[in-house]
Formats: C-alpha cells, structure tokens, sequence
C-alpha cells in the first residue's frame, strides 16, 4: 500500500509539473488579415506601429503591410494596447506577395481591351441622307405618283473596338493611353422609273402605239471610319473589396476616312410600232434604245481633336482580372474633309427601223458609244439647293469640288461651307483589364 502511495505520489508530482510548463508557455495567437483587394493573409501579428502590421506567415515570412491597405483584423487587436514592435527579423516587402493597391505612391500598370457601340448625330452626313429622302418624296407628290422608291438611312450606330495602357496611382486615380478603332458601312439604294403609252390613229387604214419608257438605278456605298488615340483620366471610388466605381475624362485625336461609292444606272427605250386597223402587224417600225452608267468614287480623310467624359465600373473575378463596363459622352466634329474622287461614265444608243416589234438593240442599223474617266482631288463642300416648288424647299447636299470650282451661292444655292461631319453621342462599351503583377 505505501508503495503503491509512493508511485502515486511521483506521477501527481509530474503531472502537476508538465501542467506549470505547459500553462507557463507562451501561447501563439494566429490572426487572419484581409487586405482591401480581397486577398488574405494568416499568421502570427509579430510587430504593431502606428503605420504598419507585420504578421509572420509560415511560408513567406515576415510581411509589412501598411494599416491603409488593411480591410479588417479577425480576431480584432487589442486597441487599448500600445503600439509595439516585437524582436522579429526584418520585413521583407519584396516577398509580400500581392502589391497594396490603396498605398500613397504604389503604382500598377496594365491594359484593356473592349468593345461596344457608339450613337452619333453624324452632322452632315446624316443631314444629307434626311435630305435627299424628302426631295425624292417631295418629288413623288409633285408628280402624283411614285416614281422614285429610296432605300437609304441615317447612320445612328457604329460599332468599335479598342485597347488602353493604363496606370494606377493609389486608391483613387489612374490615367489611360489609349487606341480605338470605329467604323460603319452604310448602304442604300434609290430607283426611279416612268413610262407613258399613246395610240394615234391615222384616216389611211393604220394606227401608231407610241411606248415610252425609262428608268435609273442609283446603288450607294458609304463608309465612315475613325482611329481615336485617346489620353483618358480616371477617378475611383472603392464599392468593397471586388467592385468599384469611376468616372473619366480626356482628350482623343481622331483620324477619320470617308469613302462613297456611286453607281448610276440609266435605261430609256422608245418605240413606234405600227399597226392596220385590223389590229395586225404593218412594218417596219421605229425603235430607240439607250443605256448608261455613271460610277463616282470618292476617299477622303480629315483630323481633329475631340474630348468625352463619362463613367464605369470594375468587378474583380481574380487577382489580376476584372471585367468592366462604362458609358460616356463623346465630342469630335470633322470640318476640312480632302481627297479625291474618280469618275467613269459609260454610255451606248441603237436606233433605226425594224421589220420585227421587238429587236435586238443590236440588230438596229445606228448606233453610238461613249465613255469617258477622270480624277480630280479637292475638298467637300456642304449647300443648299433651293426647290421653291417643292413642299420642303431647301435640301442640303454636299460633294468633292476643286480647288477655285467650289459652289457659289445664288438664286438656287445657299449656305455654302466646308462639309462637317461629327461622332457626338454616347459610346457603351464592356471588357476585361489585366494587371501586370496582379490586382491594383
């Protein structure tokens, strides 16, 4: 018994000393720090200043992170404890592994690409369009009946792709360099015809059926293009640690081209063909064909500066990805368009008597061709033609004249100017940005 007490005694002696150590020893307290980009760190707080908190991570070591770019503590410190700095070895802010996004002077490069669709106004250019649909209507009521059928429309919508350079000072501001590419094909289509048919009777025995009978194609092809190269600065407010808010503002030197392709068809075909009263042929009979075609291509270019301003927002998906969207207003007007146009014209007539009521143009005993090309380089001039008849009036047109032949105002022109043509209007676009080093 008093052995068996002995024994006991010596492990209560040691148990009671293993738990003095064991509650002695210091106790490691791990803290989880989530930084305002959303990464988080966990380890050992080694070392508290009034700017900085070190926390030890088992694989990176000592990380200095900067109290501004911290988004919460868990569990929290103890505020009433002064500030401290623990033997540790030195930080190593070479190591830490994601770049604060929010410290004074810490700047993040990278770039975007994108892509959207921009509303303009157009000035003349869609002014022209809007005008030369009334004429043709104009002209319809004239002649109380559809003779020309347009198929030809404003250019609202253009559509645009992009990519910007851009830097990030901070928490709050960034600056952008960047290039877009905008460009819209706008095609149309007028078509024109008339015919009239007459019968003259004649006291000998015969009758004439007089056919008349003409038409004109005109098939349009326009393009308008321009190359921004814009210098853009932003404004950011944090929305959390994934997401936030910006605005922006800049300046943008735009490259514009503009190209116009006019084919003109023309077809006029006239006939007598003769008849006895008996409704039966009496040949021969006299025909008239002719056939035409004018082709207009113009390519001119023009720069200006311009400016917008607008707002976005980011959405980060990963630590170096985030996906954007952003509106803004846009402001470049295009006032000195130069270049150049080429012109062919093309035309042929056959004409004669023919013992059959319906030849082969060919087959008729006259005939005439023609043709003929140029090419000039000038300027684009905007006017007004007057059409005092006409319900609307005035009707703007514009096109390609050289130099000391431009258009001059008189009784039937007016409001003579170099042609303006602008992309006012709002642009939406969406994209990704890609940091270089990781997130902002």
């Amino acid at each position: 018994m008093k052995k068996r007490s002995w024994r006991l005694s010596v492990f209560l002696v040691l148990l009671a000393g293993f738990a003095a150590l064991s509650f002695a020893a210091p106790q490691v307290q791990k803290h989880k720090i989530t930084l305002e980009n959303g990464k988080i760190i966990e380890g050992e707080i080694v070392a508290v200043t009034a700017t900085t908190i070190s926390i030890k991570d088992a694989a990176l070591g000592v990380i200095a992170i900067a109290r501004e770019n911290i988004l919460k503590i868990e569990p929290p410190l103890d505020a009433a404890k002064p500030a401290v700095s623990a033997p540790a070895p030195p930080p190593r802010y070479a190591d830490q592994p994601v770049a604060p996004r929010n410290g004074a002077g810490n700047i993040t490069f990278g770039f975007s690409l994108s892509g959207g669709m921009s509303n303009i106004n157009g000035g003349d250019f869609n002014e022209y369009i809007v005008s030369q649909n009334n004429w043709y209507y104009d002209m319809n009521d004239y002649f109380g009946e559809d003779v020309f059928a347009v198929d030809w429309k404003e250019m609202k919508w253009m559509s645009q792709f992009g990519g910007e350079l851009f830097a990030r000072f901070g928490k709050h501001f960034g600056l952008g360099l960047g290039v877009e590419y905008i460009k819209k094909s706008n095609p149309g289509s007028i078509d024109a015809s008339m015919s009239d048919s007459e019968t003259d009777y004649s006291p000998s025995g015969y009758y004439i059926v007089y056919d008349n009978f003409m038409s004109q194609g005109v098939t349009i092809s326009q393009t308008l293009s321009a190359v921004p190269i814009t210098l853009s600065f932003y404004g950011f407010l944090p929305l959390g640690p994934r997401a936030e808010a910006y605005v922006k503002a800049g300046v943008g030197y735009y490259l514009g081209k503009l190209t116009s392709d006019w084919t003109i068809t023309f077809n006029s075909e006239y006939s007598q063909v003769y008849y006895w009263d008996s409704g039966t042929l009496y040949p021969p009979h006299w025909f008239e064909f002719a056939e035409g075609t004018d082709v207009y291509l113009t390519e001119t270019t023009c720069n200006t500066l311009g400016f917008h301003f607008g707002a976005g927002f980011n959405f980060n998906v990963s630590n170096n990805i985030a996906l954007f969207g952003e509106a803004f207003y846009r402001m470049a007007n295009f006032k000195d368009w130069q270049g150049t146009e080429t012109w062919d014209w093309d035309y042929q007539e056959h004409w004669g008597w023919s013992n059959s009521a319906s030849p082969d143009p060919g087959d008729l005993p006259g005939s005439f061709t023609d043709s003929a090309s140029d090419d000039y380089s000038g300027k684009l001039w905007s006017f007004e033609d007057i059409w005092d008849y006409l319900d609307t009036g005035t009707y703007l047109s514009y096109g390609l004249y050289e130099a000391g032949d431009e258009p001059d105002e008189n009784a039937w022109t007016k409001n003579v100017r170099p042609t303006e043509i602008n992309l006012n209007g709002f642009t939406f676009k969406a994209g990704i940005k890609i940091f270089f080093g990781g997130r902002r």
